[in-house]
């Protein structure tokens, strides 16, 4: 499932031109801060939050102009909070009815 979920992300599409990650190396980055994010999460009584949640609220981001450079992707994940969060998960559940 790790290798599905960000599968779509590929070192190709960074801005950074001097990274040395091949597509692999990068998505499991990704996937463990994604999954580190949604354990800040988990500890502050937020249970039912996965990686692959964290994932989606980030590429959300991302729809119009494309995946940021890495340094930008990184700190994007680290600074999520969780009303940031909450509200993209209320609004794509609107968007989906």
């Amino acid at each position: 499932m790790k290798d599905e979920l960000f599968s779509g992300l590929s070192v190709g599409e960074l801005q950074d031109s001097d990274t040395s990650l091949d597509d692999r190396a990068l998505n499991e980055l990704v996937c463990a801060l994604c999954h580190a994010k949604a354990g800040d999460f988990r500890t502050l009584g937020y249970t039912a939050i996965s990686g692959e949640d964290i994932w989606a609220c980030m590429n959300s981001r991302y729809v119009m102009h494309g995946v940021p450079s890495l340094h930008i992707l990184v700190e994007d994940i680290a600074s999520l909070a969780i009303n940031e969060f909450m509200t993209w998960q209320t609004l794509s559940i609107y968007k989906d009815k």
